[in-house]
């Protein structure tokens, strides 16, 4: 139907047989397939012709975690070899973080946001976190620029402004203290869209 050329199946196959795995049931009818291996299929369909543009509505709504990784590796593997747009249409905020380098939140049928998931992170998040672990405990322990919000043995747990960098904080933690682990981590994104979309209505958020 789409005069593919044998060289571009053959290498299509390999990609789908390496990342989606649809050997595994590539003989099967599709009443004996799971959800998951029908969407794997349906996206080896959708890519054989190295279409330019794909959309792609909830393609992971309904699916297993192993699948699901699946079908991240593939998106993320084709996009990458064939320079392939994708456009992801999802409820699935664990989609967006792991495939999306642009977002657009629509509100009521309005545009309220367009541009990067580290930019809406940045902008709108209320605050980071910074945990330390010490070697030893150190229950007087305070940052002078962060907000202690947690407190037991041997640990802390500080609130931080976004402008001020993680290293600053960092230092102070470090010195004359003996610290065992430090980790950082980030707002939650489904609670900053969550809380712009009820605080904006149809708004545009720049």
């Amino acid at each position: 139907m789409y005069s593919i050329p044998d060289d571009h199946f053959n290498e299509n196959m390999k990609l789908f047989y390496d990342v989606l795995e649809i050997d595994q049931f590539f003989d099967a009818t599709v009443r004996q397939l799971s959800l998951g291996q029908r969407v794997r299929g349906d996206l080896a369909a959708v890519f054989f012709h190295n279409p330019a543009v794909v959309l792609l509505d909830e393609p992971t709504i309904g699916i297993d975690i192993v699948a699901k990784k699946k079908i991240r590796e593939f998106i993320r593997e084709i996009c990458a070899r064939k320079q392939t747009t994708v456009l992801l249409t999802t409820h699935d905020i664990s989609d967006i973080e792991a495939l999306c380098d642009r977002i657009l939140l629509i509100n009521g049928g309005h545009l309220a946001y367009d541009g990067s998931l580290d930019h809406l992170r940045a902008t709108y998040g209320t605050k980071r976190t910074l945990s330390i672990t010490f070697e030893q405990d150190y229950p007087d322990f305070l940052l002078t620029k962060a907000e202690l919000s947690a407190s037991k043995p041997y640990q802390k747990s500080f609130l931080f402004d976004p402008s001020i960098s993680p290293s600053e904080l960092i230092e102070e933690a470090v010195k004359d203290h003996l610290v065992k682990d430090i980790a950082i981590i980030e707002p939650n994104i489904e609670d900053i869209i969550s809380d712009l979309y009820q605080s904006t209505g149809t708004e545009k958020i720049r």
